[in-house]
């Protein structure tokens, strides 16, 4: 025999929770949304993040891809503008003001160590842009 909750087939009971029938015929109480359209929800938004999450992935891979095709030959660290030096890997507008500042200030750089010195400019930078760049006329190991 159920309880006398057997009335309530799929209907609020004031509570916020729904009497729903089992395939064995007994009532199970379902507290809050529930059912088909909560798990279409869910799986929805999982997709969703899941799509975003490769979009953004693949976003990262084209910019690196455009970057090995958007960087000429060689850069000259010497005669290169702000904006030639923008071409290059993890180099955005302020970092290459400050290398074109950098050489104004202090003449040439004899060496790619020498780039060191140009605030914010480190050792990963320096890894990145080393295959795209030179001191003069030879292009830098």
């Amino acid at each position: 025999m159920h309880s006398g909750a057997e009335g309530n087939n799929g209907m609020e009971n004031g509570q916020g929770a729904t009497d729903e029938p089992c395939p064995n015929g007994a009532l199970v109480r379902m507290r809050g949304p529930g059912g088909p359209a909560t798990i279409l929800l869910v799986v929805g938004l999982l997709i969703g993040l899941f799509a975003a999450i490769v979009m953004q992935v693949g976003r990262m891979l084209d910019r690196q891809s455009l970057t090995a095709q958007a960087v000429p030959e060689v850069i000259d660290l010497n005669e290169a503008d702000a904006a030639t030096l923008t071409l290059l890997p993890g180099v955005g507008p302020v970092m290459a003001q400050a290398i074109v500042d950098y050489r104004q200030t202090h003449g040439p750089f004899h060496d790619l160590e020498a780039l060191g010195n140009v605030r914010n400019v480190g050792p990963i930078t320096m890894r990145k842009i080393a295959p795209y760049v030179r001191c003069g006329q030879t292009a830098q190991p």
